[in-house]
């Protein structure tokens, strides 16, 4: 149980966003949707953007280690703790060993760890961008509960792709690390604020 709890901050960050928009969609389809709704969505995605940040930038990182170091206590109880990998560095830290890697002119160590900078920034700010996107969709036009729901799913998998691939397309010089790893949450901001324009009164 002690070793599950300290995987589930790891687990937040992509759980989070999909419940939040799968919610906005069943909660704003149809003649349900009203900016009083809609409002209270938008103040709960930020508040839990925020937590997000917290959680991914200082919580996420030391259970990633402690979690490191009850399974490395358990096979190899003699041994002194591993210390902290990149992924288990905390925000200040990464950016630390970040600004290290350039200064070294460590180009391969640069880019990994420009991925795993912006990596969660962005991931903390989706849980946002994404019921934004949610709450432009649900003003555009008259949705079922079902088909704003199955949108949410599918904004959601856009997203989780947008990452999965971000690497590799780092690695083959398409585009700098910072700016994969922000495309999903502009891509949702650039589609919400184009349905937002669309709907103001000529």
């Amino acid at each position: 149980m002690r070793m599950a709890l300290y995987l589930t901050p790891s687990a937040l960050p992509l759980s989070l966003p999909l419940g939040l928009a799968v919610a906005s969609g069943w909660i704003l389809h149809g003649r349900a949707r009203t900016r009083k709704v809609a409002t209270a969505a938008l103040l709960a995605s930020l508040l839990t953007s925020a937590a997000m940040f917290v959680n991914i930038g200082w919580v996420a990182p030391d259970a990633n280690q402690a979690f490191r170091e009850a399974a490395w206590a358990q096979s190899h109880p003699n041994w002194p703790p591993p210390v902290r990998g990149d992924g288990e560095l905390r925000l200040g830290e990464l950016r630390a060993r970040l600004e290290q890697a350039r200064g070294a002119g460590q180009v391969d160590d640069v880019r990994h760890l420009e991925m795993l900078y912006h990596q969660k920034l962005s991931v903390s700010v989706m849980p946002f961008t994404i019921v934004v996107l949610m709450v432009a969709l649900a003003f555009s036009r008259t949705w079922t509960r079902a088909g704003l729901t199955a949108t949410a799913c599918i904004a959601f998998a856009a997203s989780y792709t947008l990452f999965t691939y971000a690497f590799p397309l780092v690695e083959r010089g398409v585009a700098p690390p910072m700016v994969l790893e922000w495309a999903a949450n502009a891509l949702f901001a650039t589609v919400a604020g184009a349905l937002t324009w669309r709907r103001r009164p000529a």
